[in-house]
């Protein structure tokens, strides 16, 4: 059985704004030029069943997998299959507030064993491109636009 790659940022914002860059501004973070199937446009639809669909230049769409799971702003779950063909795996993304007042985002990909021969290479491969993805352009992309959370009053 292989491990579950895991990959965790803090955001300086609230599970909301988290979660809304996430989802909502899909398409403004994501990296299309290194991991896309037509260096087209990603976006998510928000609720359980829901696809999440990049939409090439000429109009076609390639997806990538569907909403199993969809509670604002806590938690989405995708069953993951880029490319025709291609067997599912797993993928959660919690949204949990730190004990600093911000938001930690981990993305856990599970269900290697599903990709036979191909499972270990596929799993290296993914751990490297989860890091880059989460930490290089949602994390990055999510500090620069999500407002820091508003301080708690302390009441003493």
């Amino acid at each position: 059985m292989l491990d579950p790659v895991t990959v965790v940022v803090v955001i300086n914002t609230t599970k909301a704004a988290a979660f809304e860059a996430f989802v909502a501004q899909i398409a403004d973070w994501w990296p299309i030029k290194s991991f896309s199937l037509a260096e087209g446009k990603v976006s998510i639809d928000p609720q359980v069943g829901g696809k999440i669909v990049e939409t090439a230049a000429d109009g076609t769409e390639h997806v990538w997998g569907a909403i199993t799971r969809f509670d604002v702003p806590n938690h989405i779950s995708i069953s993951w299959s880029v490319g025709k063909e291609a067997t599912a795996t797993d993928i959660t993304v919690d949204f949990e507030d730190t004990d600093d007042g911000r938001t930690g985002v981990t993305l856990v990909h599970t269900g290697w064993e599903a990709l036979g021969d191909e499972a270990a290479t596929k799993r290296e491969n993914y751990h490297k491109g989860w890091e880059r993805i989460l930490d290089e352009s949602y994390a990055k992309f999510a500090r620069a636009i999500c407002p820091p959370p508003t301080p708690k009053a302390n009441n003493v």
